[in-house]
């Protein structure tokens, strides 16, 4: 029988086969978004191998926390209409970098153990800028729901919100076997981020452009 990790661990393949099947049509914002979703199923499927083999995954787990930030750091900062806000997320790709790089080298984290403190710090921001997208969105959409925006603002929130705790105090969740909260919101952040896709491409079968 299946476990809900393994689910998890394969649930990423669920936004990235609705964004290659839309790739063509879709925007750079969204094109870059389901590049992420492929980079994220390889990085699963190695993690999840390493750790079926009893094998430590972690080095390929920090790896893969830094290019998330990125990734979606870029992405949403694409859809920021405030230009200097817009320059500041991308600035702070290069400045969380430098953390990341600066808290491995001074023993502060370990490339073989739970990020604590880099993956805390990056699901604050990514929690904050998913709220602070939707109330902008809201601002100016009379039915945000239909936006596709919404839904992978709603789904970042839910799984970086409901992991900021869990990534807090990753040793006391592992030890508890809590982590399956993990994969719930995993596999839930997942279907939304696939319902954001399908918007995206039911929007412009109407020609909807988006900015």
């Amino acid at each position: 029988m299946v476990s809900l990790s393994e689910l998890s661990a394969h649930s990423s393949i669920i936004p990235l086969i609705f964004g290659v099947m839309f790739f063509r049509d879709l925007g750079k914002d969204l094109k870059l978004y389901t590049i992420f979703f492929g980079v994220s199923v390889v990085f699963d499927q190695i993690i999840n191998y390493l750790a079926e083999h009893g094998q430590n995954s972690w080095l390929f787990g920090n790896i893969f926390h830094l290019i998330e930030y990125i990734m979606i750091i870029y992405v949403f900062s694409h859809w920021q209409k405030n230009i200097r806000f817009q320059k500041v997320l991308r600035w702070s790709i290069p400045v969380y970098t430098i953390f990341w790089i600066w808290v491995k080298i001074f023993g502060i984290e370990y490339m073989d153990k739970f990020p604590h403190y880099t993956r805390s710090v990056a699901a604050i921001i990514i929690a904050i800028l998913a709220i602070y997208t939707l109330i902008k969105l809201e601002e100016n959409e009379s039915y945000i729901y239909k936006h596709y925006q919404f839904w992978i603002c709603v789904g970042a929130l839910l799984y970086f919100s409901g992991n900021i705790v869990l990534f807090s105090l990753s040793d006391i969740v592992l030890v508890n076997n809590l982590f399956f909260i993990h994969s719930i919101l995993n596999i839930s952040a997942n279907f939304l981020y696939a319902g954001g896709f399908w918007c995206c491409h039911f929007q412009l079968k109407n020609g909807i452009v988006f900015y």
